[in-house]
């Protein structure tokens, strides 16, 4: 079974645990709405990413499948199995106060209330929230968010398309000035 995005994942998940899925003997899940073509982390858009991926499907031609045979096989000779244990990660609380960790809550949704929630990573963060919670951290600020800083741009006449005293596009920045990254790090 292959099931994609966070919501199908956790529900497919979810049913699982409840033991719905009995008959189903290996799932492949991804976190991305169409898997691994459309990441947060990707240079190209969703939609992009897929056509593209979709041409090149299409120029190498039909390939053979693998036997399920095999990958019965392979599962059962516990090919698949991970050699370690894995362990969870421990989650820092926001604050060692709970009136801090509180206030920290409240300011991160009004962070998250300003940004676009469209999640495209433009900013170097994987989504909003991640940002909102790095503007917390003190490792980023609101303008990171390419819409942000948008709306903050001066609106001018030269921007229509009119003429201003100092002529089309006075006073106006260069778009490759305005919109440079801020040397973030991107996060996986």
């Amino acid at each position: 079974m292959t099931v994609r995005g966070v919501r199908d994942v956790l529900t497919v998940f979810d049913h699982l645990e409840a033991g719905k899925f009995q008959s189903v003997d290996f799932i492949e899940a991804y976190i991305c709405p169409d898997g691994c073509v459309s990441g947060p982390l990707l240079v190209e858009g969703r939609y992009t990413a897929k056509r593209t991926a979709q041409q090149i499907a299409g120029r190498l031609g039909r390939q053979s499948a693998v036997k399920e045979e095999k990958v019965r096989s392979l599962f059962q000779e516990h090919f698949f199995d991970l050699e370690d244990e894995v362990k969870a990660r421990v989650i820092k609380p926001l604050a060692p106060d709970l009136r801090q960790a509180v206030r920290l809550k409240q300011e991160k949704a009004e962070i998250l209330a300003r940004l676009p929630r469209k999640d495209c990573a433009a900013c170097g963060a994987p989504d909003c929230r991640t940002l909102a919670q790095d503007i917390l951290a003190g490792d980023a600020v609101i303008e990171d968010c390419v819409f942000v800083r948008l709306e903050s741009l001066p609106s001018h006449p030269a921007a229509s398309g009119t003429d201003s005293p100092g002529g089309p596009g006075a006073g106006i920045e260069h778009p490759e000035t305005t919109m440079r990254p801020r040397g973030r790090k991107r996060r996986t």
